[in-house]
């Protein structure tokens, strides 16, 4: 896979946990993994399926809803993801916040 420069397969058997978790390389396998999961699901779907995506799985989404092709979503999720790392800095990673909801509307007194 040109975005990876390697089969994605023998990419994550090779790579260390922090290359795998490093920025481009983590989106690119986030939606390659989502539209290999969707390929090998989609004759078992109903022909009309809703199709979500939060974050870098809305490019996968896209594609799977038929907006764009899956090597579309994956050039797409390579550039945006050197524009991230060119913004962010060599250092950044993809993460999440949880718990937010835990915790409304107090106020110190």
């Amino acid at each position: 896979m040109a975005c990876l420069r390697a089969d994605p397969r023998q990419f994550i058997r090779t790579r260390t946990a922090d290359e795998l978790s490093a920025n481009h390389s983590s989106q690119i396998l986030t939606v390659t993994s989502t539209l290999a999961i969707h390929a090998c699901i989609a004759d078992l779907l109903i022909e009309q399926t809703a199709v979500t995506g939060c974050n870098v799985g809305e490019m996968a989404a896209w594609s799977i809803a038929g907006i764009w092709t899956a090597e579309e979503a994956l050039r797409l999720t390579d550039l945006r993801a050197r524009l991230m790392e060119s913004a962010a800095g060599p250092d950044s990673r993809l993460g999440y916040v949880r718990g937010l909801g835990a915790v409304r509307n107090q106020q110190r007194v």
